[in-house]
């Protein structure tokens, strides 16, 4: 059994999708007991046809692909994790890249099962000063209160384990990975920290970085669901700050 499954959920990336696809190709030639598998919703665009070229020119290496229609991106996260079976998840938006030698640093094998990696992560869009700096500085107030996410998903190595109890609510267009984290804070999951180790380059537009109001709606109402009166008002607050500086 692999001991780690590179996720992409794809859905008309475009040229978006060949940065990962060359970088996860790299990544399986040079580390053992990684595969990938990629979750595509019958795209029609260069992200279809780069897709149908990996079946035919990497037929020696350990690649998935499953080519159907999802109901959103939760859902199709939902059918990559069911159709794991390695001990751990990452997932690697279109877009996205990953540092391997990073990888190489963490022997995934002598991790127990249950817990999961967080490390931290690149942006590629550089903001100027003072908008990085505050954005630096909301992500460490936010990760330490558990107001969000502790680093990007992407930057995450999941339990594969935790992931099929805590399946994403596909009621949520773009918050369900906080929603998912809440519960599973709730109930005591083990998370390891490695944010010295920067595992993941990301994009900022992608879905949901290009969906804020809708993300910081649905993290309001989490809250309020959870009755996490902080956390609530806070991002009510984030919220009426939106109309002035996208953060």
């Amino acid at each position: 059994m692999d001991v780690l499954t590179i996720v992409t959920v794809n859905k008309n990336s475009g040229k978006s999708f060949i940065s990962t696809e060359l970088n996860v190709i790299k990544c399986l030639k040079s580390i053992n007991n990684v595969n990938w598998l990629i979750i595509d919703s019958m795209s029609n665009d260069v992200s279809s046809e780069r897709i149908e070229k990996i079946k035919k020119n990497y037929s020696d290496l350990p690649i998935k692909i499953l080519r159907e229609k999802d109901n959103g991106i939760y859902n199709a996260m939902n059918k990559a994790i069911l159709k794991v079976q390695s001990k751990f998840i990452v997932f690697i938006n279109s877009g996205d890249t990953l540092d391997y030698e990073v990888l190489k640093k963490i022997n995934l094998e002598t991790i127990d099962k249950f817990c999961s990696i967080v490390f931290s992560y690149k942006n590629k869009t550089i903001n100027k000063f003072p908008l990085n700096f505050l954005k630096m500085i909301l992500h460490n107030f936010e990760s330490f209160f558990k107001l969000s996410l502790p680093s990007s998903h992407n930057a995450i190595v999941y339990s594969s384990l935790l992931l099929k109890k805590y399946l994403f609510n596909e009621d949520y267009i773009c918050a369900s990975d906080y929603d998912q984290y809440q519960k599973m804070i709730k109930n005591k999951s083990t998370f390891i920290y490695k944010k010295n180790l920067k595992l993941s380059t990301i994009s900022s537009v992608g879905f949901i970085s290009q969906r804020k109001f809708t993300s910081y709606s649905e993290y309001i109402k989490i809250n309020k669901d959870n009755n996490f009166v902080f956390n609530y008002f806070y991002w009510l607050l984030r919220l009426k700050l939106l109309k002035f500086i996208k953060i």
